[in-house]
């Protein structure tokens, strides 16, 4: 950026030296229009356009060099040509542009210099129409107009404001032209460099997501007074100039951009402003809550869905290997605590400001860590860790649920006693390892084969609960489906086929205490079956 601006600032001081530096320095602002777009190498197709269009521009202004240089004022197919084809691209890359928005506000500030341009052009219709360019200049402004609009909206740079007041330049130069009688007067090509100073840091700072409004106001304003003072010497230079109404509609409308850059700077930075504040309000009010609610009493769930829903523009929130939510694309902010990168939060587009983001965040990735590890506490406590089932403890919390969503939906409900067969033989045989793959191969069998609202717990040793939501008919087929699905198992190197004996007891629609009682008859019924010869099932009769 400082670069650019040193590199403007030598052109606009060799311009002004008048003769061939002008004549030379003009390409040069040209082609720093299309260097920034060229190194960024644009994916979307408006700015594929407006690469296109710059280029264009550079290579007619590099012919109209050469021209002058050779004392040759008059077009040729080549400025011709490159020109309108410039001019063409442009206006697609204008129009295509995303964030377009015509506001009242920008109406009000736009009316009084566009009404001042058309003024000049009416007044020299007839040059206007003889040369062309003035009109097409005109319609390139009114198609920058718009690209304004996402700079007072939010979230565009103030580099659309930069390249907007250049095609308004443009067109204030091309209007002027005849009566400034500018067509050998090389110190007349000052304006046009300034024109192309404002395009190629507004680009520079639009394709590069530059938000630094002192630099553009700066910019804007400079070029504009440098534009009065060389129209007011132009106008000086010749007498016959001074009294015409054309001179004061010139540089009334310079006076009146120059007031509307400001107008709309100051509306920019107070919208900021007031989403600086309501930013710092939502990160404060999701940390108070987040920080001081209880651990049991917020899941990483909630305070994802909750960071979702208050913090600004955040559309997507990921923990690394627990959780995600909202869309996961955009510009991504680490969530780092201790020196450990826990998640991440995804914006739309890089934030502007970091300043309460770079303070609030590790305070929420602290949260968001001791969540993620009493969960696992929590987890290994509630579930067996051999074969990931509940075990007893993670039961009894779940057991109030069942039962209440079963009396919800009047949903019968059966219990299941599973014991693998002969399980000492296998761990004296062949030791506790293979022992252990025979458990986790019922394990598996119960996780595959049982429905989401089913419960699977490891009871102790070789016994399994089971808790169906049905009948007693389907509780024994789904016994049955998982005896015939054992018996095809054979972890490692056991010869001889796994069996299960089950116990069934309940089928109805539970009361608050039916399921420990229907446990305790499922377990009876297991006993018996075991006594009756093993691989089998056996019903309770419960009153």
């Amino acid at each position: 950026m400082w670069l650019l601006l040193g590199l403007f600032a030598g052109l606009v001081v060799v311009s002004l030296m008048g003769g061939t530096y002008a004549i030379g320095a003009l390409p040069v602002a040209a082609a720093a229009v299309a260097v920034p777009l060229v190194a960024r190498r644009p994916r979307t197709l408006p700015w594929r356009l407006a690469t296109v269009g710059a280029l264009a521009w550079a290579i007619e202004e590099i012919a109209w060099s050469v021209n002058r240089r050779y004392d040759v004022f008059a077009g040729t197919f080549l400025t011709d040509a490159t020109y309108y084809l410039g001019a063409v691209a442009w206006f697609g890359a204008l129009l295509l542009a995303p964030g377009k928005r015509m506001s009242r506000t920008l109406v009000l500030a736009v009316l009084l210099p566009l009404a001042f341009l058309v003024w000049l052009l009416v007044e020299a219709r007839q040059e206007a129409m003889d040369l062309g360019f003035p009109l097409t200049e005109l319609v390139l402004l009114l198609a920058a107009v718009p690209f304004v609009g996402g700079v007072m909206r939010g979230g565009a740079s103030e580099g659309r404001l930069l390249v907007a007041l250049g095609f308004y330049l443009r067109t204030l130069c091309a209007a002027a032209y005849s009566w400034l009688e500018g067509g050998t007067d090389v110190s007349y090509l000052t304006l046009w460099l300034l024109s192309y100073v404002l395009l190629a840091i507004g680009v520079y700072m639009e394709v590069n997501d530059v938000h630094i409004d002192i630099i553009a106001t700066g910019v804007a304003i400079v070029c504009l007074e440098l534009v009065g003072a060389r129209v007011l010497m132009l106008i000086y230079q010749r007498p016959t100039l001074r009294d015409g109404p054309e001179a004061i509609a010139f540089i009334g409308s310079l006076a009146l951009v120059q007031f509307a850059v400001v107008i709309v700077v100051l509306l920019n930075n107070n919208r900021r402003q007031v989403e600086a504040q309501e930013e710092l309000r939502a990160w404060a009010t999701l940390l108070e809550r987040v920080m001081g609610e209880p651990g049991d009493g917020l899941t990483l769930t909630g305070l994802m869905d909750r960071a979702l829903k208050r913090v600004p523009s955040l559309h997507g929130i990921e923990v690394h290997a627990e959780a995600a939510k909202g869309s996961l694309t955009g510009y991504a902010y680490p969530l780092v605590t201790g020196g450990t990168e826990v998640g991440r939060l995804f914006f739309p587009r890089q934030p502007e400001r970091t300043a309460v983001l770079d303070t609030a965040a590790p305070l929420l990735a602290a949260r968001v860590q001791h969540l993620v590890e009493h969960n696992r506490w929590r987890t290994a406590a509630l579930t067996d860790p051999l074969t990931e089932l509940l075990n007893r403890r993670g039961f009894e919390l779940r057991l109030p649920e069942v039962i209440a969503q079963a009396r919800a939906q009047q949903r019968p409900v059966s219990v299941a006693m599973v014991d693998i067969d002969h399980f000492k033989r296998v761990n004296d045989v062949y030791g506790h390892s293979t022992g252990d793959e025979a458990l986790k191969a019922l394990a598996d069998l119960l996780v595959r084969h049982l429905r989401p609202q089913d419960l699977a717990v490891r009871w102790g040793g070789e016994e399994f609960l089971v808790v169906l939501n049905s009948g007693l008919p389907g509780a024994l087929d789904a016994m049955r489906r998982l005896r015939h699905e054992l018996s095809g198992v054979t972890p490692h190197q056991i010869a001889w086929p796994l069996a299960a004996s089950v116990g069934i007891a309940g089928g109805a629609v539970p009361a608050e205490e039916s399921l420990r009682e229907w446990i305790e008859a499922a377990d009876a019924a297991l006993l018996r079956a075991k006594e009756l010869g093993r691989n089998r099932i056996e019903v309770a009769a419960v009153d």
